[in-house]
């Protein structure tokens, strides 16, 4: 369990780490915010499917575009070129040409 809870920590902080890399002008406070609730829908989406997929490949995901928008922030801040996987324990990011950038 508690290894699950550092798996979705670290999904969390990646993307928002990313954001923060590529937009420094967001406020820490906000930060914070949309890495907990990416965190609670990391969470829920593994409880429930097992899996996921956070892409920005060709597009924006959904999920995180969301979280953002709720949050006040600019969708167009969310980095594309990413994909996370996330199966059960384990997840791995690459880039546009499939290169893995990390895995965790």
């Amino acid at each position: 369990m508690e290894e699950n809870l550092k798996l979705y920590s670290e999904a969390a902080n990646w993307w928002v780490e990313k954001i923060a890399e590529e937009h420094k002008n967001i406020p820490s406070c906000k930060l914070e915010k949309i890495r907990k609730e990416l965190k609670k829908a990391i969470k829920n989406s593994l409880s429930h499917d097992g899996s996921m997929r956070l892409s920005t490949y060709n597009h924006r995901d959904a999920l995180i575009e969301n979280i953002l928008f709720a949050n006040g922030i600019e969708t167009s801040f969310l980095p594309l070129g990413y994909e996370m996987i996330i199966i059960l324990e384990h997840a791995c990011v690459s880039d546009n040409v499939g290169n893995i950038l990390v895995e965790f």
